[in-house]
Formats: structure tokens, sequence, C-alpha cells
């Protein structure tokens, strides 16, 4: 077939393996090509998107998505039983929209909100379900696979990773009781959840892998988005 490659100064855009057209290619675990996707728009902004190995297209940004009727606390402690949002420490010039791609902690009831209205917020992408981010822990090659999605900067006590596919995991920390690991873990909700509980996956400064847990549906976290399929 044919591989995307560079000759002098012509650059080639596509992958193909005979007549079909590719969107990603590997050599071994080390990515060699990756067709440039279209990117999300989403609540007026545009996010940056990449294709991870389990062949799916995920936000490389934290949704940063203030939907109209969300309540965003500016000041105060806050544990929401309806759908909530805060910035780090409540101010967005310093957490949002502004490259440090934190994004808003949304407890989970925002996030269930989300998934109920998805053709109005997110038309196109959905909040992703416990078994879409295990398929993406199996492609990556198991649970010990952080490193590859971790960002290469921002985590403290040399934390930073390799960043292998442009993921950009970067530590965006919580909100349970009280702000807290701002630089130290990035703790993506999905849509399951259980009575109080609902379930997340996150990324720790301190360890390799890539892991899952619950916790109260109050609490509030990151949340990436995944292309309807």
């Amino acid at each position: 077939g044919r591989m995307a490659i560079k000759l002098g100064s012509t650059n080639f855009s596509h992958v193909y393996l005979g007549s079909t057209k590719i969107g990603q290619a590997y050599l071994g675990n080390v990515k060699v090509f990756q067709e440039a996707p279209s990117g999300a728009v989403i609540g007026g902004k545009t996010y940056p998107t990449v294709t991870l190995p389990d062949g799916h297209e995920w936000l490389a940004l934290n949704l940063d998505y203030a939907w109209p009727g969300l309540s965003v606390p500016t000041s105060g402690a806050s544990g929401s039983t309806s759908p909530q949002a805060m910035y780090y420490d409540y101010d967005e010039a310093t957490y949002g929209w502004n490259g440090l791609k934190r994004g808003l902690l949304y407890n989970h009831y925002a996030v269930r909100y989300i998934v109920s209205n998805q053709a109005t917020l997110c038309p196109g992408w959905h909040v992703p379900t416990t078994a879409e981010f295990n398929a993406l822990i199996t492609a990556l090659g198991g649970y010990t696979s952080r490193y590859k999605l971790q960002s290469t900067t921002g985590w403290k006590h040399n934390g930073n990773r390799t960043d292998l596919y442009g993921f950009a995991g970067y530590p965006s920390g919580e909100w349970s009781r009280s702000f807290g690991y701002i630089d130290a873990y990035l703790q993506l909700w999905v849509s399951t959840f259980s009575g109080t509980d609902a379930n997340f996956y996150y990324l720790k400064y301190s360890n390799s892998e890539l892991d899952n847990t619950t916790s109260g549906r109050t609490s509030q976290k990151s949340l990436r988005l995944i292309k309807d399929y």
C-alpha cells in the first residue's frame, strides 16, 4: 500500500492500505502518520481533537462549556445535586479557556444533563461510557499506559510524560468539598453511575496507571467527549 511520507519539501497527506484510505498509521507503538481531525465545535468554541489507538476521535482539551442555565458559582463552597460546574478557585481568568487546558470541573449531575441533551448541547459528540474508556485502555496496551496520554508539562514532582498521541492530558484537579490536586490529577467522568456514586478515570502524577474508581456525584471533575460513531 501507499504511505504518507515527505519527499524533499513535499508532504503527502494521506495513507492507504491498498485502495483504502486510513486516518493513522503506526510502526510498533509509534504513530508515524495522523490525518488532521477537523476539530469539534461545542458551545461556539472549537476544540482540538485527536484520533487515539481505539480508532475514535476524542477532544484533545478538557470541556469548557457553560451552557445557559448551568450553575457556575463564583464564590463559596457548594455540593449541588443539580447540574453545576466550577472553574478552579472560581476564576475563569486563571483557570478557564485561556490556554491552560483545564476547562471546567463538572459534577455528575451536569454530566447526566449532557447525556440527556446531547442533540442540543453537543451534536455529534457524547460523554464516553465505561466500555468506551476500557476499549481505549486495551488499545493503548493496558492500564499501565498513563504516560501515553499525560501532558509534557504541568505535573508536579516530575510527573510529566510523553503525550504520545496528542491527547494533552493536563492536570486539572477536582472539587470535593474544596478544591484540590491541581497539578496532581486529571480525573475524567464517564456516563456510568449507580445511586449517589459515579465512575471516573484518572491520570496521577505518581504512578503509571490509567485507572478508574467511583466518587460522589456532587464532586466535580473534568470531562472529555468522544465523537459519535
